[in-house]
C-alpha cells in the first residue's frame, strides 16, 4: 500500500469515525442553540458512558469480527453472527432489568447503549470485508438521528426528549442495515473457533474500560468533585479538542488492517516515519487553528461565548494528549499483530488507575486545569509504555525509533509554545 493510499484510507475511515465517535464536536453548533452548557455537560458525559458500555455489552465483538473476517471473510461473518446472538440475549436480560427502573436521561443512555452495540457489530463486519459505503452510510445516519431530535426538541429543549428522540430515531435507521446482513448477506455461516475469538475480544474488554478511564472519567470526578458548570466549560474544551480524533479515528481502522497485510514493511520501513511527520504537521496545524478562530465563531455559536483563557491553555493540554494517543497506534498495533492482548490490557489498566488517581487529587487542587494536566501526563507514560514492549518484541522498530521520538518531542514543545501567546 503507498502513502498516498494508506492516507487517502485514513482519511475516509477517520471522517467516517469522527462522525460516530465525534458527535461531541459535530453537533456542538446544533445542541448549543438549544442546551444550556449544564445541559450539554450532561450529555456529553451520556455519549462517554454509550462508548465504554458497548463494548462492554456487545463483548467488544467489533475486535473479533475484524480479528477473523480480514484474513477469512467466511469466519468474519460466522462471528458476526454468533456476536449479534450474544448481544440479543443480553438485551433481552437488560431490558427485563430496565422496567424496574423510572426514564431518566441515564435511563435512555443505557437504551443507546444497546443500539450501539449492534452497530458495533456491523461496523466490524462491514470493515472487515472493506464494505466502506455501507460503514459509512451507517454511521451517517447515527448523526442524521441526533439532528433529527435536536430539531424535533426545539419548541421545548430537555435533556431527557433529546435522549429519548434518539433512542427512537437511532433505533429506527439501524433496523434495515441489519436485517439485510441477516437474511441477504452473499456469505454464509461456517463452522469457526469461536470460543477463542471471543476469548481474544474479551481480554480486551478491560483494555477498552482502562482507555475510557483515562478519556471519560475526568468528566465524571469533575461532576463530582465541582459543579456543572465546570463540568460544561472542560467538556466544551474537550470537544474542540476533538477534532485531532478525526485523524486518530482513521489510524485506529487503518493501521491494524495494514500491519496484517503489511508487516514487515512497517516495521522495517520508512512509511512510519513519512506518516508520523504528516501527522505532527497536521496536529500543529490543528491546534493553532482552534486557539486562533475560536473568537471570531463565538457569534456564530453562543456556546464558545464560555470559552475563556483558560479554556484554551486546557485545550492546548488536551490537544497534546489526544496527539500522544494518534501515536499510540503506531506501536500498539505491533503487539495486537502478534496477539498480545494480555499486555495491551495490561498496560492499560496500569495506566488507567495511575490516570483515576492523579485526575482525582489535582482536580481537587486547582479543578478541570488539573484533569487535563493529568490526561496528558497519563498518556505520555501510556505511549512510552507500549514503545517499551513494542521494541522487546520488534527490536527491528529500533531503525527509525530515535527519529520517529524526535519528531513527537519537537511537537509537542511547538504545541505547548502557543500558550504563551493566548
Amino acid at each position: 500500500m503507498r502513502i498516498k493510499s494508506f492516507l487517502k484510507t485514513t482519511l475516509f475511515y477517520g471522517m467516517s469515525t469522527a462522525i460516530n465517535k465525534g458527535l461531541m464536536l459535530i453537533a456542538m453548533p446544533f445542541l448549543g442553540t438549544v442546551l444550556s452548557i449544564e445541559e450539554y455537560g450532561l450529555w456529553a458525559l451520556s455519549q462517554i458512558i454509550i462508548s465504554v458500555g458497548a463494548p462492554i455489552l456487545s463483548l467488544n465483538s467489533i475486535s473479533g469480527i475484524i480479528r477473523e473476517g480480514v484474513e477469512n471473510p467466511k469466519e468474519g461473518y460466522s462471528s458476526f453472527i454468533k456476536y449479534s446472538k450474544l448481544v440479543l440475549l443480553i438485551t433481552i436480560i437488560v431490558g427485563l432489568a430496565l422496567t424496574f427502573f423510572s426514564r431518566t436521561w441515564l435511563w435512555y443512555t443505557i437504551i443507546l447503549i444497546i443500539i450501539e452495540s449492534f452497530q458495533n457489530n456491523l461496523l466490524g463486519w462491514y470493515r472487515s470485508i472493506d464494505k466502506h459505503i455501507n460503514y459509512f452510510l451507517t454511521i451517517l445516519l447515527k448523526l442524521i438521528a441526533l439532528i433529527g431530535s435536536i430539531l424535533l426538541i426545539r419548541s421545548e429543549p430537555s435533556i431527557d426528549r433529546l435522549l429519548y428522540y434518539q433512542v427512537v430515531l437511532g433505533g429506527a435507521f439501524i433496523i434495515p442495515f441489519y436485517m439485510r446482513e441477516l437474511f441477504y448477506s452473499s456469505f454464509n455461516t461456517i463452522p469457526i473457533a469461536f470460543k477463542k475469538t471471543l476469548i481474544f475480544s474479551t481480554l480486551l474488554i478491560p483494555h477498552g474500560i482502562a482507555q475510557w478511564i483515562m478519556s471519560g472519567s475526568d468528566r465524571l470526578i469533575i461532576k463530582y468533585l465541582l459543579n456543572d458548570l465546570e463540568l460544561g466549560k472542560y467538556s466544551l474544551a474537550y470537544t474542540l479538542a476533538m477534532v485531532l480524533m478525526i485523524v486518530n479515528s482513521g489510524f485506529a481502522l487503518t493501521i491494524p488492517n495494514f500491519i496484517l497485510k503489511n508487516y514487515e514493511e512497517w516495521v522495517v520501513g520508512n512509511k512510519k516515519v513519512k506518516i508520523l511527520f504528516l501527522y505532527s504537521l497536521v496536529t500543529i496545524a490543528i491546534n493553532l487553528l482552534l486557539i486562533f478562530s475560536v473568537d471570531f465563531f463565538r457569534k456564530y455559536i453562543p456556546l464558545l461565548n464560555e470559552v475563556d483563557v483558560d479554556v484554551k491553555k486546557i485545550m492546548t493540554w488536551l490537544i497534546n494528549a489526544i496527539y500522544l494517543l494518534g501515536v499510540y497506534f503506531f506501536y500498539v498495533n505491533i503487539l495486537f499483530y502478534h496477539r498480545k492482548a494480555k499486555i495491551v490490557s495490561t498496560i492499560t489498566l496500569l495506566t488507567a488507575v495511575i490516570n483515576l488517581i492523579g485526575t482525582y487529587i489535582f482536580v481537587k487542587k486547582i479543578g478541570i486545569y488539573g484533569a487535563a494536566i493529568t490526561t496528558f501526563a497519563s498518556y505520555l507514560i501510556y505511549l512510552s509504555l507500549f514503545v517499551y514492549q513494542s521494541f522487546k518484541i520488534e527490536k527491528r522498530i529500533y531503525k527509525y525509533l530515535k527519529i520517529e521520538l524526535t519528531l513527537i518531542l519537537l511537537t509537542l514543545i511547538l504545541n505547548f509554545s502557543v500558550l504563551f501567546f493566548i
